[in-house]
């Protein structure tokens, strides 16, 4: 570990080190990726490739900077992906699924409703209710879409982590 240290005319010396494994080797590697200052400024290349793929971000967990970096893609397509992974697949088929019917699901209850409204004229709880559980069903279809889609999302996030190489612009 590097501690900051005083030089003959008493004027500390910040020496450089990664925040992430505090190891001060190498000061070549280390980079300045975001906005951070002071000690906690400098990382490895190494370092920060290893703490992106472990947390799946691409900013800097501390100021909320974006890092700088570029993409080069490796191994299969996301659809394979998909298609490979059982999860991944099961996901995106329900998805496909809820999307589907939270599309068609409020026309066809619509044109339900209006169809029958002449039988429940005299029925108002009964036509409320009817109407209710529609209602009741529709949100339920989607809230179970937008847990999909999440579902989804995070399916990508963790394709472009695995089959994506990172290069910053400093990575040597």
């Amino acid at each position: 570990m590097a501690f900051e240290t005083m030089d003959q005319k008493g004027c500390e010396i910040n020496i450089k080190e990664c925040r992430i494994c505090q190891q001060s080797n190498n000061e070549k590697s280390l980079i300045s990726p975001c906005d951070c200052r002071g000690s906690i400024k400098y990382v490895h290349i190494k370092c920060l490739k290893v703490w992106m793929q472990t947390t799946k971000e691409e900013f800097c967990g501390l100021c909320r900077t974006r890092y700088d970096i570029y993409h080069f893609k490796k191994g299969k397509s996301f659809w394979k992906y998909l298609i490979t992974n059982e999860s991944n697949r099961i996901c995106f088929l329900l998805t496909l699924l809820f999307s589907a019917f939270c599309i068609f699901m409020p026309i066809v209850s619509f044109k339900y409703i209006q169809s029958q409204r002449h039988q429940y004229c005299g029925q108002t709880i009964l036509y409320r209710t009817i109407i209710g559980s529609l209602i009741l069903m529709n949100s339920c279809a989607f809230a179970l879409l937008i847990q999909s889609w999440i579902c989804l999302i995070n399916s990508f996030k963790e394709w472009q982590f695995t089959h994506y190489h990172f290069i910053f612009p400093n990575d040597s």
